[in-house]
């Protein structure tokens, strides 16, 4: 079966909303990128990368909280 989409009717995940109970239960919604593999991803790129003692800008666009871009 197709995937119906309607441009009207967003996603549950587009819709603003607060975040739920069990979310902020965690204190530091951080903690979950690193629980799950997030966190050495992001630091595995960058240091392959990246030049020791060099400076550089960093500009996260969209990745919240506790989320990798894709």
């Amino acid at each position: 079966m197709p995937r119906r989409f309607d441009p009207d009717q967003p996603e549950l995940m587009d819709v603003p909303q607060p975040p739920s109970a069990s979310w902020s239960a965690t204190g530091k919604p951080g903690r979950t990128s690193r629980w799950f593999g997030a966190h050495s991803i992001i630091r595995r790129f960058f240091a392959r990368r990246l030049q020791p003692g060099a400076r550089y800008r960093v500009l996260d666009l969209c990745t919240g909280g506790a989320t990798c871009p894709a």
